[in-house]
């Protein structure tokens, strides 16, 4: 049984390294498959819980880089993959200090994420704060990690110190409840005979558990490595010891181990191309196997250190033509950069002349007006608002009372300095009184300024009369002061059209 089980663990040595995350391939091989592979393994890997943020943006410049492609503009894609590439390696080298620098916190989270999980199978009740404990434990690691990828430094290191406090509360109260039942399994496994069948697996159960129950009981203040085990250790003893009690009731159970174990050998043996597994007779050693592994591992090291070399040499062989590129373009840059200046200036001095001549504008429509007759309001697009705040109807009338003729005859002359304008003429009413009715009242009022301006030889092509009702206040409607403020017409002056490009 010993043997079956060292050699699981050869296995999942073998499984380690045939699946470790694939580095990004040197500049001259990338290709937007090469870097999604490459994304796509970091991702399914444990690195990734330590960088998921700058994984993302490796995912984004991808995006682009495939974006730029189907635009069929090489050089766009060319240069959002390589930013893919750099990011993506930024995120590994990120993942991997963050784990080096938290060892600790991180091995103090596997056991409380062990324990917790060993609890929920085993126990029939525990208290459950340990996993409030947990959960926020979680989350404060979470923005340690944030804060790691953000290169915040001071704030990764206080949630990191977070984060393990919470973890040590969370084993404090699970570790006595662990203790107590790995003793009970322990006794369990001994009456069933475990002291002769499984005698190893159940001495180290009792020291595991041994450990637990002396940090429990205060006589040791270091927190148990992988406390969990011990509850683990003791089920494996009480199980071993059935198991083996019923193999020894069998005649030919210790062939049938040794068969086990030796198909197990070929299978790993054909995994790494030492043997055909179909051979009834063959067999490997298990320091072949080792011998195995070890000379692949050396083998991707040595691939990936010939990479890195590749990468080196590629990207001094960049610089230089890099370099060489960037003297034939200075010129061109600098004649270009003394073009753009001089539009500049020409757009500036453009810009300026139309502020000037617009601030001209305005100044000459509030000299038509005097105090209290209108409110003007210009925004920054270069639109006008005249509030024609002097101008009354009587209640629940549109028809234009001839005292404000003279009012309406200098808002004519308005117009005519914005001639190259269109025109709103909007009607506004307070909230008093039925919806519909106050638009239909607001709208007649509006049209019956518009009307008077045409009469006044206004281009009526220009004018376009609006009824907005209550909907639109600009005080409240609760005081009589307010409802006369939003009774009014507001003559709205569009900006100007935008300057053709030439």
């Amino acid at each position: 049984m010993r043997v079956k089980h060292a050699l699981v663990g050869l296995l999942a040595i073998a499984a380690l390294a045939f699946s470790l995350p694939s580095p990004v391939p040197a500049d001259e091989t990338l290709s937007i498959e090469s870097v999604r592979q490459s994304i796509e393994s970091f991702r399914k890997s444990a690195d990734h819980e330590f960088a998921p943020e700058t994984a993302s943006r490796a995912e984004a410049y991808l995006g682009a880089a495939m974006l730029a492609q189907d635009q069929a503009k090489p050089d766009d894609a060319a240069a959002a993959l390589e930013r893919a590439a750099q990011t993506l390696n930024e995120a590994t080298q990120t993942s991997h200090t963050f784990q080096q620098q938290y060892h600790e916190l991180l091995t103090i989270r596997q056991s409380a994420q062990e324990s917790a999980q060993a609890l929920k199978s085993e126990a029939s009740s525990f208290d459950e704060s340990a996993l409030t404990l947990l959960s926020q434990a979680d989350t404060a690691l979470s923005a340690a990690v944030a804060a790691m990828e953000k290169g915040e430094l001071n704030e990764t290191q206080q949630q990191a110190s977070g984060a393990e406090k919470l973890y040590r509360q969370s084993l404090d109260i699970m570790i006595p409840t662990m203790s107590d039942m790995a003793m009970r399994l322990i006794s369990k496994a001994s009456s069933a005979g475990a002291k002769r069948y499984a005698p190893q697996t159940l001495l180290a159960a009792k020291d595991k558990a041994g450990t637990l129950r002396a940090y429990a009981d205060g006589l040791s203040t270091t927190v148990p490595e992988r406390p969990a085990d011990a509850l683990h250790l003791a089920a494996r003893a009480l199980d071993l010891t059935h198991e083996i009690r019923a193999l020894r009731k069998q005649a030919s159970s210790h062939e049938q181990l040794l068969l086990q174990a030796r198909d197990f050998r070929m299978q790993m043996a054909k995994a790494l191309k030492l043997a055909d597994a179909s051979d009834p007779a063959g067999d490997v050693a298990a320091a072949d196997l080792l011998q195995a592994i070890d000379d692949l591992q050396a083998a991707l090291a040595k691939e990936r250190r010939e990479h890195r070399e590749d990468v080196q040499r590629l990207k001094a062989e960049y610089a230089s033509e890099l370099e060489t590129k960037l003297a034939e373009q200075k010129n061109e840059i600098l004649h270009a950069k003394d073009e753009q200046l001089s539009s500049m200036k020409d757009a500036f001095r453009a810009k300026l002349e139309r502020e000037t001549f617009e601030k001209n504008r305005q100044a000459r429509v509030a000299k038509l007006f005097r105090e209290g007759e209108v409110s003007i309001l210009a925004n920054l697009d270069g639109s006008l608002i005249i509030r024609l705040t002097g101008l009354k109807f009587a209640p629940n009338k549109s028809k234009i009372d001839p005292d404000y003729y003279d009012l309406l005859a200098r808002l004519k002359q308005a117009l005519d300095i914005y001639a190259d304008r269109k025109v709103r003429i909007e009607g506004h009413t307070d909230n008093q009184g039925d919806v519909k009715s106050n638009q239909v009242l607001s709208l007649k009022r509006a049209e019956a300024v518009r009307d008077f301006l045409i009469a006044a030889k206004v281009d009526g092509t220009r004018l376009k009369a609006l009824g907005y009702g209550e909907v639109r206040p600009i005080a409240s409607n609760d005081f009589a002061k307010g409802r006369a403020m939003n009774r009014r017409i507001d003559v709205a002056i569009d900006a100007p059209a935008e300057p053709k490009k030439k």
